[in-house]
């Protein structure tokens, strides 16, 4: 099978939950996904840089191995390496326009961005990104539950 490329943003990529819960996950996915290439842009604040992001990253995705067996945890350690060589970070600030609009123009395929944010940051991230051109293809992630309560949860929706 042909590769296929993928890029993921991950909006508020520094904070606890996605090293513990998101990039352990992802590795699953990795070894399940034949002839994937990820593209995975950590963005947020903070004293990241790509170096430090790839140490997150291969730390992370290599934790999530315990869970896996056979073929698929085979598949997942080959796909380790080129993951994290293709890691980057951008330091963004979610809530800005022009700052989202560069971060998601500088993916290198049509990205799905991923909402690793609280819910009063993701309603104002998805308020900036109507106000702009999304490139085709791109898809948004929101984690569940969304939103603060049933209001901000339908304007989400």
């Amino acid at each position: 099978m042909a590769a296929r490329h993928t890029s993921l943003i991950i909006l508020g990529a520094g904070g606890d939950l996605t090293k513990r819960l998101l990039l352990p996950g992802l590795v699953g996915a990795l070894g399940r996904a034949d002839g994937i290439e990820l593209e995975l842009i950590g963005a947020g604040h903070g004293d990241h840089d790509d170096v430090a992001w790839q140490e997150i990253v291969r730390d992370a995705l290599t934790s999530g191995l315990d869970a896996l067996d056979g073929d698929v945890r085979g598949a997942a350690e080959s796909a380790i390496d080129g993951t994290v060589a293709r890691a980057r970070w951008a330091s963004v600030d979610a809530t800005d326009r022009a700052s989202l609009a560069e971060t998601i123009a500088s993916a290198a395929h049509p990205p799905i961005v991923y909402f690793a944010l609280p819910p009063s940051v993701t309603i104002d991230a998805i308020a900036a990104l109507k106000m702009g051109d999304l490139p085709e293809g791109t898809r948004l992630a929101l984690e569940k539950p969304f939103g603060y309560d049933a209001e901000s949860a339908a304007r989400l929706n």
